[in-house]
């Protein structure tokens, strides 16, 4: 097994300096792969609050379309109540049924 001799002070200098280099390069695409990460993260964050917004809207619209059914089968009781009501005075006068329509 062979020892290793220690390192001159210019081949520690030199190593020092391949570190040094290593470092930095290792800190700039550390910075570009956070400030990519980031921009991904901004992104999706713009993209769940234009969802959010879009749902809050298409909520409004099914609530109104929600009410717009109870309202057509409110006037539909209505329409009915009138024709039973008619239908009787009808049956009263004539003694006849009055003949359902469609």
């Amino acid at each position: 097994m062979r020892q290793r001799e220690p390192l001159t002070q210019k081949e520690r200098a030199e190593l020092d300096a391949i570190f040094a280099e290593l470092d930095a390069e290792e800190a700039i695409a550390l910075k570009q792969s956070t400030e990519k990460h980031q921009e991904l993260i901004d992104s999706l964050l713009q993209k769940e609050t234009e969802l959010e917004t879009a749902v809050a809207q298409l909520q409004v619209i099914v609530d109104a379309q929600e009410q717009l059914v109870e309202d057509a089968r409110a006037y539909l009781r209505q329409l009915r109540s009138k024709r039973s009501i008619l239908a009787d005075k009808y049956h009263t006068l004539t003694g006849e049924e009055l003949a359902r329509t469609r």
